[in-house]
C-alpha cells in the first residue's frame, strides 16, 4: 500500500484549521494556513467530534458576542530543501476557511476567507513581498460564523461575471459578486435549519451550487430557477453533511462527505441514489481533488487523521497519522516534490502544519 510520508512541520500560534497552495502559475510554492482559536475563560471550541466521539457543533445561539475567537493567516513559502518558511502573516479575527481564485482578477492573485464575525474577506496577494492585503469585507451574519466558502471561476476562461458562494452557523448561504475588488452581497437564503456547514459551485456549471448541513440533507441550487428554494433535497447521509466537491476533471461526478464518516460518489444527473461510497476513520471535513488528474482525493477526517482515496477504484489508498489531533486542513500542492506528491496538512489543538509526500511511482 502506498504510504504518506511526512516531509517537514513546523508549529504554529494559534489552532490550523485550513491549509491552501496558491493555483496560480509561478507561485505554487505558496501556501496560506489559517488559523482559529477560542480566547481563554470562554466557551469549548468549534465543530467536529470530542474525545468520546460526540458531535461538538456551535451552534448560532452560542455565537455570542462575549466569545472572542482570535485568528490569522500566515503566508509560507516551500524551500528546496522540503521545508516552510514564514513570509508575512495577517492578524483577523479567527478564520475558518479560506480558498484562493483559481484565476486572476484584473491581474491580480486573490484569496478570500470566512471570519468568526460573519465576514467575508478578500485579500489581494502582494507578488513581491509575498504577503496579503486586505481588499474588501463584507458582514454577511451578524452574530454566526461563515462556515465556507467557494470561488465559481475554478473552470472559467475569464475572469468576468463570476460568484463566491458562503455558508454560517446559522443555516444561511449567501451569494457575492465582486464590483472593482468589492465584494457585494447579491442574494441570502436559508438553507438549512441547523449549521450550512459547506457550499461550493459546481465546476462545470457556475448557475448551480450546492449546500450540505447538520441537518444531513445536501441541497442543490440553480440560480436560473431561484435561489430560494433548492431544485432538489438529498438525504443519504446519516449526520451531518460536511463537504462538497466536484471532480473538475470528470463532470456530473460529485462527492459529499460527512459526520456519518462516509465519502459519498454521486452522478449528478441522477441523485436518487448514490454510484457507491467509501467508509472512512472519521468524519469528512474536507474533500480535495489532485490538481493533475483528479484521480486522488484527500480527505481530512477530522479525529480520524488524513486519507487520500483512489477515485477510479472509491477505495482508500494511503493513510496519515503523524498529526495526533482533529485535522480539518488538507490541500496538494500544484507542483510534484521530487516526482511525489506533495500534501499539505494541519492539525487543530497541536497548532502543527505538515508536508507529506505520496509517491507517484506507487500509484500507476
Amino acid at each position: 500500500m502506498p504510504k504518506i510520508e511526512k516531509l517537514s512541520y513546523l508549529k504554529t500560534e494559534l489552532n490550523a484549521d485550513a491549509v491552501e497552495w496558491c493555483p496560480i502559475a509561478g507561485f505554487h510554492k505558496i501556501v496560506v494556513c489559517a488559523l482559529y482559536e477560542l480566547e481563554a475563560n470562554t466557551n469549548t471550541d468549534l465543530i467536529g467530534k470530542n474525545e468520546a466521539n460526540e458531535d461538538v457543533s456551535l451552534t448560532a445561539g452560542e455565537c455570542s458576542s462575549k466569545q472572542y475567537r482570535k485568528g490569522s493567516l500566515n503566508v509560507y513559502e516551500l524551500r528546496d530543501d522540503g521545508t516552510l518558511v514564514e513570509q508575512s502573516n495577517i492578524y483577523t479575527s479567527g478564520i475558518l476557511d479560506c480558498k484562493w481564485s483559481s484565476r486572476r482578477i484584473a491581474g491580480t492573485i486573490c484569496l478570500a476567507a470566512a471570519n468568526a464575525t460573519g465576514c467575508l474577506l478578500l485579500f489581494k496577494f502582494d507578488e513581491e513581498r509575498k504577503s496579503l492585503t486586505a481588499l474588501s469585507e463584507l458582514n454577511l451574519s451578524q452574530g454566526s460564523l461563515i462556515l465556507s466558502l467557494d470561488w465559481s471561476n475554478r473552470l472559467a476562461t475569464s475572469s468576468e461575471d463570476f460568484q463566491l458562494v458562503a455558508s454560517d452557523s446559522a443555516g444561511y448561504v449567501h451569494l457575492v459578486k465582486l464590483n472593482d475588488f468589492d465584494l457585494v452581497l447579491s442574494s441570502t437564503l436559508k438553507s438549512h435549519d441547523f449549521e450550512a456547514w459547506i457550499t461550493a459551485f459546481d465546476c462545470f456549471n457556475s448557475n448551480v451550487f450546492y449546500t450540505g448541513g447538520d441537518d444531513a440533507l445536501l441541497k442543490i441550487y440553480d440560480s436560473r430557477a431561484t435561489v430560494s428554494k433548492a431544485i432538489s433535497t438529498v438525504k443519504e447521509h446519516s449526520a451531518g453533511v460536511t463537504s462538497v466537491q466536484n471532480n473538475w476533471k470528470r463532470e456530473f461526478t460529485l462527492l459529499t462527505g460527512s459526520y456519518d464518516e462516509r465519502v459519498v460518489f454521486w452522478d449528478t444527473r441522477t441523485m436518487k441514489r448514490p454510484m457507491t461510497d467509501v467508509k472512512l476513520p472519521g468524519g469528512v471535513w474536507r474533500i480535495k481533488h489532485d490538481p493533475f488528474d483528479g484521480s486522488l482525493i484527500a480527505c481530512p477526517c477530522m479525529y480520524g487523521g488524513s486519507v487520500v482515496l483512489d477515485g477510479a477504484t472509491c477505495s482508500i489508498l494511503a493513510t496519515y497519522d503523524f498529526h495526533e489531533n482533529i485535522n480539518y486542513g488538507m490541500d496538494w500542492c500544484c507542483e510534484k516534490w521530487k516526482d511525489c506528491y506533495l500534501l499539505g496538512v494541519c492539525s487543530f489543538y497541536d497548532n502543527l502544519l505538515s508536508l507529506a509526500t505520496l509517491k507517484y511511482e506507487c500509484l500507476r
